[in-house]
């Protein structure tokens, strides 16, 4: 079966089990006013995100680096951020990285957003094997910076997203499935 997934491998540090949402969006040659490759959205919210060493997505197609595109300075935008979390919120810049803040069910919620562009060396990379390819984050070099960085010392969700734009997406099924890989 040609499927999406996801999984993860903890760091053993604490006793925090990582949550995970996931959110797709698939823009079709029906839906896009272009006629290029279709389009493949993905949010990735992780809750207790400091639990991670490293998050895998895995693609059923071999895709290069020009195909996946970081969305995070899209989301930095508040209107932007505001439809994609179906809420208003707030945007803080706090230098690199930007906290998406919003109020869900009368709690806080504050979201790091994750850029896939960033000072920290290899903090995603691409590993192809049989024509399929997994994108790597490497958390265990982000939660190291963040160590130090004590204005994140409080934030515990972080939010990825990034599109895939293929015609590979033609002919693939959308199937996540979340497990985790020890």
């Amino acid at each position: 079966m040609r499927s999406f997934e996801l999984w993860y491998k903890n760091n053993n540090e604490n006793d925090n089990i990582p949550i995970f949402s996931v959110h797709i969006n698939f823009w079709s040659e029906s839906v896009k006013k272009d006629s290029g490759p279709p389009d493949l959205d993905v949010g990735i919210k992780i809750k207790n995100f400091k639990s991670v060493n490293e998050l895998i997505f895995h693609c059923p197609f071999a895709i290069v680096g020009r195909e996946v595109n970081d969305l995070a300075s899209k989301l930095c935008k508040l209107e932007n951020a505001n439809i994609v979390f179906n809420t208003d919120g707030v945007i803080e810049t706090k230098k690199p990285y930007s906290v998406y803040s919003f109020k869900k069910n009368g709690n806080e919620e504050k979201l790091l957003l994750f850029p896939l562009i960033q000072d920290l060396e290899g903090i995603y990379y691409l590993i192809e094997e049989d024509n399929k390819t997994d994108i790597v984050f490497n958390f265990l070099t982000f939660n190291e910076y963040l160590k130090n960085k004590m204005e994140f010392s409080e934030i515990n969700q972080v939010y990825i997203r990034f599109r895939i734009s293929s015609t590979e997406l033609k002919n693939s099924r959308i199937i996540c499935s979340p497990r985790r890989k020890k």
